[in-house]
C-alpha cells in the first residue's frame, strides 16, 4: 500500500490521507481536520481534490486504463491533433500561446496533456487543469495525429526522427506509476503503440513563430516534404 499525506507546517493534523493499492482501480482518501467544518449541522466537508491529490489520483486510476500523463503540450490545426512533449523550458508555452490569433487551430493544454488508447485502438489526446505559462487549459479532446519535439533554434527546420528516438525522447515526460507493475506494463504497451504508429518529428524554431508556416511545414512532412523554410 502507498500511502500519500497533506500536512502544510502551519496544521496539527494532515488536510488528507491518500491510500493507494497497487492492481487496484481505486484510491482511499480520508480527510483531516482541517477539511471539516464542525460549527454547522451536519458538518460541512470542504472538497479536498486540488493539486497535487487531483494528479495523484488521476495518474493512477488512468493509467489502468491504457492511459498516461504526460508533461506536454497538445494543439490542434486544421482538425489535426499535435503532441508537443518536452521537459520545462523546451517552449511549449510560448508556441501555444501563438495559437491565440489563429483561427485555425487552438491549445487543448500548454503544459500536462491526457494521452489515451480507446477501444478499437484509437489514440487521443485531452486537456488537463494543470496549465502552464501560458495559461491554457480546455476540457477538451483530438485524436493524436503527430508527435513534435520542440528545440530553440536561430532558423526553422524539421525532420523526422526514428521510432528509438521518439521514445527515449518521450520517457523523461510520462508520469508512470513505477510502484505499479501492471500499470507499468500498460503504460509501456500505450508508449509502443505511439511510437509504432504516429510520425514523430523534431521542430527546430525560433520564438517569432509563424503559425501557419509552421503548421505547414508539421503537417506537410507527412508527404516526405522536410528541411528549412
Amino acid at each position: 500500500e502507498i500511502v500519500v499525506r497533506e500536512h502544510p507546517k502551519h496544521f496539527c493534523s494532515p488536510l488528507w490521507i491518500c491510500r493507494i493499492r497497487p492492481g487496484v482501480p481505486r484510491v482511499d482518501v480520508i480527510c483531516g481536520t482541517p477539511l471539516t467544518d464542525n460549527r454547522k449541522h451536519p458538518s460541512v466537508l470542504h472538497n479536498p481534490v486540488s493539486y497535487p491529490l487531483d494528479y495523484i489520483v488521476l495518474n493512477h486510476i488512468l493509467a489502468m486504463r491504457a492511459g498516461l500523463v504526460v508533461h506536454a503540450a497538445g494543439i490542434v490545426w486544421q482538425g489535426k491533433g499535435i503532441l508537443l512533449p518536452g521537459r520545462s523550458g523546451t517552449g511549449k508555452s510560448t508556441f501555444t500561446r501563438h495559437l491565440r490569433e489563429a483561427p485555425d487551430g487552438y491549445g487543448l493544454s500548454d503544459d500536462r496533456i491526457v494521452v489515451r488508447k480507446l477501444l478499437g485502438g484509437r489514440v487521443v489526446m485531452a486537456g488537463t487543469p494543470w496549465l502552464g505559462d501560458a495559461g491554457v487549459c480546455l476540457n477538451r479532446a483530438a485524436r493524436l495525429d503527430h508527435i513534435v519535439f520542440l528545440s530553440q533554434s536561430r532558423t526553422q527546420r524539421i525532420r523526422r526522427i526514428s521510432g528509438r528516438e521518439c521514445l527515449g525522447r518521450l520517457m523523461v515526460t510520462l508520469s508512470v506509476p513505477w510502484y505499479d507493475r501492471h500499470s507499468v506494463k500498460q503504460a509501456m504497451v500505450l508508449c509502443e503503440l505511439l511510437v509504432s504508429r504516429i510520425p514523430a518529428w523534431e521542430l527546430q524554431c525560433t520564438r517569432n513563430v509563424d503559425m501557419a508556416r509552421t503548421m505547414e511545414a508539421i503537417l506537410g512532412s507527412s508527404s516526405g516534404r522536410q528541411g528549412r523554410w
